[in-house]
């Protein structure tokens, strides 16, 4: 290669190096957020004095990484790539699912898995939610498979999925995103609260079985 032609290779590679420093310095930083917690009914503690253990919930694959997510039309998934989870969400929904619940059914004594001993325990709630996101349309939706056993392990309440929405601004801001999807949660909460005074025998109006 001659002088002249190496002269305008190295120029045109500190232009490159220029541009990409450039770019690099006016990237967005990235934004982290938590679930925000809905409002729960009062409740008439249906359920004081009893032991609810959560867990596992298990979230779907897609929501394992810390970017928000927001669903297109045809079900494809875009990721905010500056618009994040301050904590893993799994843990994150598992969190704001005891503490709704705690609100949901009256009693303080709501523990998530995994427990640092065995516990005894009246109710324990398994799931499996299958999509928690919000759409382009401004709809942030909760979909989850549950169900409930007993401290025998006896199904108590059959499996059965709900589905829980909220109305999020057009286009989706991330905090807002973050508060429905949060709703959300509180709402399955109060679905599960008030299925499981149903059908506790005290709550119920009927004699408690002996423990």
């Amino acid at each position: 290669m001659n002088a002249h032609l190496e002269a305008i290779a190295l120029r045109l590679c500190a232009l490159a190096l220029a541009a990409g420093l450039a770019g690099c310095g006016t990237s967005a930083p990235a934004r982290f957020y938590t679930l925000v917690a809905g409002e729960v009914p009062a409740t008439a503690s249906p359920l004081a004095g009893r032991r609810i253990i959560v867990g596992p919930i298990e979230l779907p694959p897609y929501l394992d990484r810390p970017q928000m997510a927001i669903r297109g039309p045809q079900g494809e998934i875009s990721f905010q790539e500056f618009d994040r989870w301050a904590e893993p969400l799994e843990a994150s929904f598992l969190a704001s699912l005891v503490n709704d619940l705690v609100a949901a059914t009256g009693t303080e004594q709501v523990v998530a898995v995994p427990l640092p001993q065995r516990l005894p325990f009246d109710y324990r709630l398994f799931g499996r939610v299958s999509r928690f996101d919000v759409d382009e349309q401004g709809q942030a939706v909760l979909i989850a498979q549950w169900y409930v056993s007993d401290s025998e392990g006896k199904v108590l309440l059959t499996p059965r999925q709900g589905t829980y929405r909220r109305t999020v601004t057009t286009p989706p801001e991330p905090a807002a995103m973050a508060a429905a999807l949060g709703a959300t949660i509180s709402d399955f909460a109060v679905d599960v609260a008030r299925s499981l005074a149903a059908a506790d025998p005290v709550s119920a109006g009927t004699q408690s079985p002996s423990r």
